[in-house]
């Protein structure tokens, strides 16, 4: 349990497991297999094709993998990471390039390492899948590839590190067209991640914020204000105009629910962005989103009501 990755089950996709570990998975925050395949598995228990289907094949390819060398090992072998270019490698021996790519698998350093609960530090909020190669990497930071994705999405130096400036972060991913898709996808924003941490459901109608509905009321939205188009004179809640700091524990509460964190919020610079922010939310300061909302660095403390019911149930 306090070293993550050592676990028998581990190793096994969500589907794979059996009714009483799913549910075990479940009752503990990993209620689905985007979760528990990313934060858990990392898509090491998947084959070939279907890591193309989850569209992390790039990212395995990044980390030295081949359709050769992945066909040709067990899960136990991946997991351990003895193959492909970055075996061995401690995090920070990891390129720039390599650690996007791990970081799309949801590893991050504490994790890739191999370290005991102990020695972890805060980490952010992760429910979908947190976008690290948008929060944690400033322009200059990004590598070349991804540049390129970021342009594709219609981002500059400037909007990518100001977060809300670039008009495309209001459209749902629904309403991107093909390739900026594909640039938001090898970003590690699928549709779930970029419809909550990027566009906060801004272009959603009341109706299709379906559970995420009670996160805005707490919030002081209402249908009215919500779907109103009178632009000249938009109504928001009080909630809107407040610094993170003033919120209620409420309304932080119903902000984190739809991926809003605190340098979010008060529309801070990448520069000054705090890794291992935790995740929050509201909607015209960004939006509203459809999130799962488990915090990595509070996972210990529930978990362990059940650890063992996913290591030795059958």
């Amino acid at each position: 349990w306090n070293v993550p990755g050592t676990n028998e089950v581990e190793k096994l996709p969500f589907a794979t497991l059996n009714e009483n570990q799913q549910q075990a998975a479940t009752s503990i925050g990993f209620n689905s297999s985007d979760v528990w395949d990313c934060y858990i598995n990392h898509y090491l228990g998947y084959s070939w094709e279907a890591l193309k289907d989850a569209n992390v094949q790039q990212h395995m390819s990044l980390l030295g993998w081949t359709e050769e060398n992945w066909t040709g090992t067990t899960s136990l072998l991946r997991v351990t990471k003895k193959m492909g270019t970055s075996d061995n490698k401690k995090w920070t021996e990891l390129t720039a390039e390599q650690q996007e790519a791990a970081s799309a698998i949801c590893y991050f350093r504490e994790i890739w390492d191999g370290q005991n609960l102990n020695t972890w530090t805060g980490r952010p909020a992760s429910p979908i899948r947190f976008p690290r190669a948008r929060f944690y990497y400033q322009w200059t930071d990004l590598t070349r590839s991804s540049k390129q994705d970021a342009q594709a999405l219609l981002y500059t130096e400037q909007s990518w590190n100001q977060p809300n400036t670039n008009d495309l972060e209001k459209l749902s991913f629904s309403e991107l067209n093909s390739t900026q898709q594909d640039a938001a996808l090898s970003l590690g924003m699928k549709e779930v991640v970029w419809d909550c941490y990027i566009s906060h459901y801004y272009s959603y109608n009341w109706t299709e914020l379906e559970e995420v509905q009670t996160a805005f009321i707490a919030l002081g939205w209402t249908e009215t204000m919500w779907d109103s188009t009178d632009s000249s004179s938009p109504s928001v809640p009080e909630s809107d105009d407040k610094d993170w700091e003033e919120l209620s524990a409420k309304e932080r509460d119903a902000a984190e629910e739809i991926c809003f964190f605190e340098e979010l919020w008060d529309g801070l610079p990448l520069k000054d962005f705090k890794q291992g922010s935790s995740n929050s939310g509201s909607r015209k300061k960004s939006g509203g989103v459809k999130t799962l909302t488990i915090f990595i660095t509070n996972l210990a403390t529930c978990f362990s009501c059940v650890a063992s019911v996913l290591m030795f149930i059958n």
